[in-house]
């Protein structure tokens, strides 16, 4: 696929003409703040448009989206699809003719001043059907240093079948098998107990006996769970969704059943594109992790999932997840062979294996054998808060996950370790 110079417009099945300035500001304006929450950090300039059937408005994408249709959710038909495309400095694209990044795809790097794809000649069978952007290239590091390790070994309140971790501006959420914990940053988490607002599995609805890794996206408390209505069984394990009041108690919003999963140990949302992303435990036959809706009404979503994404390396004893803020997977892995953080670069419905990152001291087997679990991704360098134990500021660490050390009893311990990316 080659670049054409062509006038800066949108061309459709349903409507092609130029764009003015007037209407670029408009668009710009129309999709700032919905950018933004994704994770943009500002409006992009001419990203994608859109014909819609009444009348010849134009609107705006967010990062990805089902082109399809005027409502983007079917995905039926590719009678509306893009035919042309600008990709702004900075940022690249992946483009599909088929809804949901099936069909071929075609990677797009940014066009010159002036410049704009040409979809409808080159490439893509005359038709492109969906589209996800993200910033260009792959991870903004090549380094890894293990900074720290705080707590360390610890067995206190948290440490008992230690699970995931995730955060806000102002907590870190800590999740074991049967509870999650929500602890203001300035709080010591080598502290034995804590006397916070907690969230115990038993009062989740669907009556499930295992929490996984969680996620913490735009004002809301993502939870994997297995074990859920009495049973092991294919499509009980689902995604809780939460969100937290003003006196820190843990409000149910919503549930997403995994119908095409066998187990529930992470969930993570990918800022990219607002998905949320999970996957089993043991990759069977292809190596996938889902994409799933994250925003869905109250209640129950059966059918959710929207797309798989292939990976290129076939995992075992996956433990956690989380993205980075370019839309990069971390998945830890808990294996005899081969443990560590494993990182992909995700474009579309494909996940290219390109960094591993080992976990500077694991026993598999054994007296006090260790797992692996959780993972979170907070970039601590922009961070000012004074948290105990752990360095924030120039030089801080990026990465944070936990092992567990698998005792008898309540006698568990867990180590939080802080990994610096450069």
């Amino acid at each position: 696929m080659t670049r054409r110079h062509l006038p800066l417009f949108a061309c459709f099945a349903l409507a092609c003409g130029p764009l003015t300035p007037e209407a670029l500001d408009e668009l710009q304006a129309d999709g700032a703040s919905e950018q933004a929450s994704l994770g943009f950090g500002q409006a992009s300039p001419l990203v994608l448009y859109r014909g819609v059937k009444s009348g010849a408005t134009l609107s705006l994408t967010r990062s990805a989206g089902d082109l399809a249709d005027e409502s983007w959710s079917d995905g039926d038909s590719g009678a509306d699809s893009a035919r042309s495309l600008y990709v702004p400095p900075g940022r690249e694209a992946t483009v599909c003719e088929d809804v949901w990044y099936r069909g071929a795809c075609q990677r797009l790097l940014p066009n010159s001043p002036g410049f704009v794809w040409d979809l409808l000649h080159y490439g893509l069978a005359g038709k492109a059907s969906s589209i996800e952007y993200r910033p260009l290239g792959g991870v903004s590091w090549t380094e890894h240093e293990y900074l720290s390790t705080y707590p360390n070994h610890r067995n206190n309140e948290l440490s008992r079948d230690i699970q995931g971790v995730a955060h806000s501006s102002g907590f870190w959420f800590i999740s074991k098998t049967t509870k999650v914990f929500r602890i203001p940053l300035g709080a010591d988490l080598n502290a034995s107990s804590f006397g916070y607002p907690e969230l115990h599995v038993n009062d989740i609805p669907g009556s499930c006996d295992h929490i996984g890794d969680i996620d913490f996206y735009s004002g809301e408390l993502f939870i994997p769970l297995e074990g859920c209505d009495g049973a092991n069984r294919q499509g009980d394990d689902r995604i809780a969704v939460y969100r937290i009041a003003e006196d820190g108690s843990f409000v149910f919003q919503r549930q997403l059943l995994l119908g095409n999963q066998d187990e529930a140990p992470w969930v993570a949302v990918n800022p990219i594109n607002g998905l949320m992303y999970s996957s089993d435990f043991d990759a069977a036959g292809d190596t996938v992790v889902r994409a799933y809706e994250r925003s869905f009404t109250n209640g129950v979503l059966t059918q959710g999932q929207r797309f798989r994404v292939l990976l290129t390396r076939h995992f075992s004893g996956v433990q956690g997840g989380t993205f980075d803020d370019r839309g990069n997977l971390y998945l830890t892995e808990h294996a005899e062979s081969g443990a560590g953080i494993y990182v992909y670069r995700i474009a579309g419905g494909y996940g290219t294996e390109f960094e591993h990152i080992g976990p500077n001291g694991f026993k598999w087997k054994g007296s006090h054998w260790q797992e692996m679990e959780g993972i979170d991704w907070w970039d601590l360098t922009q961070v000012s808060a004074d948290m105990p134990g752990i360095d924030t500021g120039p030089g801080a660490a990026s990465l944070h996950w936990l092992l567990l050390d698998n005792d008898s009893g309540d006698d568990d311990e867990f180590y939080f370790k802080h990994v610096r990316l450069y």
